[in-house]
């Protein structure tokens, strides 16, 4: 009985690999000599977000986060940044807005949460518009001055 079962399963064991499947970009940590600079220092609110024209144009990769899933706001942030160094071709991403009280849709399900939305343009002060409405709240405009080498 233990050599039949033994013998069905050995196909299964002999199957090929799991292939890789999609997910955020890789984290890769930021030199120390790249610059990393606030995106429009003396913006007047830290409620903002990129503008739909700039986001529909330059946005490569969003990223939600469920609010309950955030322990610290800092380390989350810092992931955003090493995500958009770490994604795509050495300077593909290089900007990002992080934001809470962010609505987005999962699975057909509307959450509120953590953004983070990355870029392949810098972003200026130009580039980012006030929100009134409570979300967006305590958002960072982050341009990384470098591209990674390979």
């Amino acid at each position: 009985m233990i050599l039949t079962t033994l013998f069905a399963l050995a196909p299964l064991a002999l199957s090929a690999p799991l292939t890789l499947r999609a997910g955020g970009p890789g984290i890769v940590s930021i030199p120390s000599t790249c610059s990393v600079t606030c995106a429009a220092p003396t913006y007047p609110t830290d409620a903002f977000k990129a503008t739909d024209s700039f986001t529909s144009t330059n946005s490569v990769f969003n990223q939600y986060i469920p609010s309950d899933s955030v322990t610290n706001v800092s380390a989350s942030y810092n992931t955003c940044l090493e995500q958009c160094f770490g994604f795509g071709n050495p300077g593909e991403c290089v900007s990002t807005v992080f934001a809470s009280n962010v609505t987005y849709q999962a699975y057909g399900v509307t959450s509120v949460g953590y953004a983070c939305i990355m870029f392949g343009k810098s972003l200026t002060g130009a580039d980012m518009e006030a929100v009134t409405d409570g979300s967006w709240a305590g958002a960072r405009g982050t341009n990384i001055g470098c591209a990674r080498s390979e």
